[in-house]
């Protein structure tokens, strides 16, 4: 293959850019600053291929790397806590990097393509934001959804910027980085007049609506209903929590944690994922020691225990339940996605081969449906595990009437490594699409609060071993954002410009000569 042109180096640099900003060790302020310059060099660099076989390749190689740094926890992972050999788990890990960086290839080869048209040449930039926002969107449906790795996120440190994600969802965000990057890379002496306007307009409309919204949630904050809760934060090691004869002592952990010394001044204790050993039941050791804990708090609890469902053969489902202060169940919720690999194996008369990959981490059954958890104070949207990072079902159980959100997870699986940062920073922006706050409980941290305005009101450290009292837990009654009345619109319309555009790739157009 012939190509015209030098290696567009600032294609691979803005995805470098944009990875660093995944990982923890990267101050916090310096997030959005890379988010913003690694889109301004990742558009001028697709400015700069001109051959659409060139650009498949280019996309591609640069989506994989990215991926691959984001997710170089992962291999680990599965080799630790599978029967996978750590190289097989690598060349799986590789593959899905792969799959991932595949939309990054179709994306840029789709901007090559439409530049052939006598419009493609000025409209290509807006063409691409859309179509980035369109295939976020696949990926988050298609072959189950993964749609980790999202750049909007790292917006999150910038609170006032990011509030219009109620009107349009997150995924929107990402659109408007690829065009603020675009504009930014096209400042320069002989600046036209339009693009200064453009520019202007791209960062005052988000931030005049920005500072609207939160001037007005300080003042809503004022008058709305709160839940004093306390969060348990265990930092249980992994292969303790799959050690059967150590089993009892890390309940006990928790309990200690949950103990309140005098009751009536917390109203909700939060466990997180997986907090009860095997299943919930009165047959068990660890019943006796929450009848006791309860007996004395008196606060109702959630806590994640696996739910069997006698039946022939037995099915097993991944659940939150919420006890009252007498043990009586209140009610539950069975999660309705898994992880592919990790709680189940999908296409298993395909994939028998890696049947083994699971042992240890079990076979789940999806839920039959979302829906909140009923309480004394509403109902609670409950996520598990990844379920958060997932835009449609926090949006689904907000119009469901859910007041808060809380999301109970299981890191542990992580390590020290930046999984856990990743998952609670794919998180913080459901939170802004849907106006409710939100309680991330994990059992080895990171842990915190985000307020509706996607405010990190506090986080715990990772791996510390701590129980955090909370009194001002906002509780949102009423009223529905955009996003969430009418985000199943706003979905379609995404996958139409997705599916559209990639037909106008696809079609004749005018060749028109590419400058380098």
């Amino acid at each position: 293959m012939r190509w015209k042109t030098s290696v567009p180096w600032e294609v691979f640099a803005g995805a470098g850019l944009w990875a660093l900003g995944f990982f923890q060790q990267t101050p916090s302020a310096s997030r959005p600053v890379l988010a913003v310059l690694g889109a301004a060099l990742w558009m001028r660099g697709a400015g700069r291929v001109d051959s659409a076989s060139r650009a498949v390749w280019v996309g591609w190689t640069a989506g994989s790397l990215f991926y691959g740094f984001i997710l170089a926890w992962l291999p680990a992972t599965v080799a630790t806590y599978s029967t996978t050999p750590e190289p097989v788990a690598w060349l799986l890990i590789l593959l899905l990097d792969a799959y991932l960086g595949a939309y990054w290839g179709l994306w840029l080869w789709v901007v090559v393509r439409l530049r052939r048209y006598p419009w493609g040449t000025w409209a290509w930039p807006g063409a691409g934001a859309l179509l980035w926002v369109g295939l976020s969107q696949v990926r988050s449906t298609l072959l189950t959804g993964f749609p980790w790795g999202q750049i909007e996120t790292l917006l999150v440190e910038w609170p006032g910027l990011v509030q219009w994600a109620d009107l349009l969802g997150g995924f929107a965000l990402g659109g408007w980085l690829l065009l603020v990057g675009w504009v930014l890379q096209a400042l320069g002496p002989k600046v036209r007049p339009r693009t200064l306007l453009g520019a202007a307009l791209l960062w005052t409309l988000p931030l005049a609506y920005g500072q609207w919204v939160q001037r007005h949630w300080r003042v809503w904050e004022t008058r709305t209903e709160t839940l004093a809760v306390r969060i348990i934060q265990p930092s249980i090691p992994q292969d303790v929590k799959m050690t059967a004869l150590q089993a009892l002592d890390w309940f006990r952990r928790q309990v200690e944690l949950s103990d309140l010394g005098r009751p009536g001044r917390v109203q909700l204790v939060v466990w997180p994922e997986g907090s009860v050993p095997f299943y919930l039941g009165p047959d068990t050791p660890w019943w006796n020691l929450l009848q006791d804990l309860q007996g004395r708090n008196r606060a109702y609890l959630l806590l994640g225990a696996d739910r069997w469902v006698r039946r022939s053969p037995p099915v097993v489902h991944n659940s939150v339940f919420l006890l009252d202060p007498d043990m009586r169940i209140v009610d539950f919720y069975d999660k309705v996605h898994l992880v592919p690999f990790g709680e189940y194996v999908p296409l298993p008369s395909v994939l028998f081969f890696i049947d083994r990959m699971v042992e240890g981490i079990g076979d789940f059954t999806p839920g039959d449906r979302l829906k909140p958890v009923e309480s004394p104070w509403g109902p609670l949207g409950v996520l598990v595990c990844f379920e958060s990072i997932f835009p449609t079902l926090s949006r689904d159980l907000v119009r469901s009437g859910a007041r808060l959100l809380i999301t109970v997870t299981n890191d542990a699986w992580f390590g020290r490594s930046s999984g856990a940062f990743q998952h609670l920073l794919h998180t913080r922006l459901r939170v802004v699409e849907t106006r409710r706050a939100l309680l991330f409980v994990a059992n080895s941290g990171i842990s915190a609060r985000l307020d509706p305005d996607g405010t990190l009101r506090w986080k715990t450290a990772l791996w510390a071993e701590t129980a955090v009292d909370d009194d001002r837990v906002p509780l949102v009654a009423e009223g529905l954002t955009v996003w969430v009345r009418w985000g199943k619109l706003i979905d379609g319309s995404y996958w139409l410009a997705a599916l559209g555009l990639l037909g106008l790739a696809g079609g004749p157009g005018r060749r028109i000569r590419q400058k380098s």
